[in-house]
């Protein structure tokens, strides 16, 4: 490839890297507050599935704002509170793993919950209710927190043993 086509193909990645997050973040965020205004409705409220899926587009939506947005100043602005500040960029770094695990989390809660609603049993469908997913949501955050803290610690820990 000649020198010429390199820059161009440079130049065209660098703008589909600059404006791609734009449309993610301007769509995402108009769907996640679409999904809000349907799983906080009055016929949804007292469904498991659906508070399933509410929580799990909340945490789409903290990940959208948050992690899209800093990694897009940080990659095209020259903003250096991601470079200079540890805390930041610790803080950043943990919310990109705990963030996305919870919301995938929570809708594999929901898979489950749709199988225990259909199962022939009455046992089982009996656990498809909204007080027991509230429970599941707590116990689902604290458990994700908790294993993130853990495997970022590690992470970090295996980072400064390696150097």
């Amino acid at each position: 490839m000649t020198d010429n086509t390199i820059h161009i193909l440079n130049q065209v990645i660098s703008q589909i890297t600059l404006y791609v997050p734009y449309f993610t973040i301007i769509i995402g965020t108009v769907g996640s507050f679409c999904n809000l205004l349907t799983f906080t409705s009055r016929q949804l409220r007292k469904n498991a599935c659906a508070f399933y899926f509410l929580c799990s587009t909340i945490f789409d939506l903290i990940y959208i704002t948050f992690g899209a947005s800093t990694r897009l100043i940080s990659d095209h602005y020259s903003y250096v509170l991601p470079r200079r500040s540890s805390v930041f960029c610790k803080w950043r770094t943990y919310l990109a793993v705990a963030i996305p695990a919870l919301a995938t989390f929570f809708l594999t809660l929901a898979s489950i919950d749709r199988c225990l609603l259909t199962s022939h049993s009455r046992k089982w469908r009996k656990l498809s209710h909204i007080s027991i997913a509230r429970y599941t949501a707590v116990l689902n955050h604290q458990d994700t927190t908790t294993h993130s803290t853990v495997l970022r610690r590690n992470a970090l820990e295996l980072s400064v043993y390696n150097r």
